[in-house]
């Protein structure tokens, strides 16, 4: 019975030996990279010829495309606030205001239009390509 337990033994202490804290990376100490790995890529801001001082801020929204429906189908924004459209189906769809107002080009599988909302009002849009698809902005 000896015998079969030291090779089960020596296997639990050798695989246990690299689950400690004490080899784990530590925020002062990050793990090495390999030599040949290429540095993370770091966040770096926009120009800012690319974002004047007056720009709205970022999306507020985000309208997901998918199963031939906008999700959610009603989103509520302040006054110069930007929605976001991103298609996630395999086919095509359009985001166009019943007004008029805003009307993007098809978008292909993971394309994305967005638009900001300049007044306050309720904005019904749908799907050109799938009339079905029906959603409403409300901008406050």
């Amino acid at each position: 019975m000896a015998r079969y337990l030291f090779p089960l033994v020596a296997v639990f202490v050798l695989l246990g030996a690299g689950c400690g804290t004490a080899n784990a990376p530590t925020a002062a100490a990050p793990a090495a990279q390999p030599a040949n790995a290429p540095a993370a890529a770091q966040p770096t801001a926009a120009p800012a010829a690319e974002q004047p001082s007056s720009a709205p801020s970022a999306a507020a929204a985000t309208v997901e495309m998918w199963k031939f429906a906008f999700d959610p189908a009603t989103v509520t924004v302040k006054v110069g606030q930007t929605v976001t459209w991103d298609n996630y189906d395999g086919v095509d769809h359009q985001v166009v205001s019943d007004s008029g107002l805003f009307s993007s080009q098809p978008l292909p599988q993971n394309g994305e239009y967005s638009y900001t909302f300049t007044k306050a009002g309720t904005y019904p849009y749908h799907c050109q390509i799938h009339p079905t698809m029906t959603g409403t902005v409300i901008v406050q």
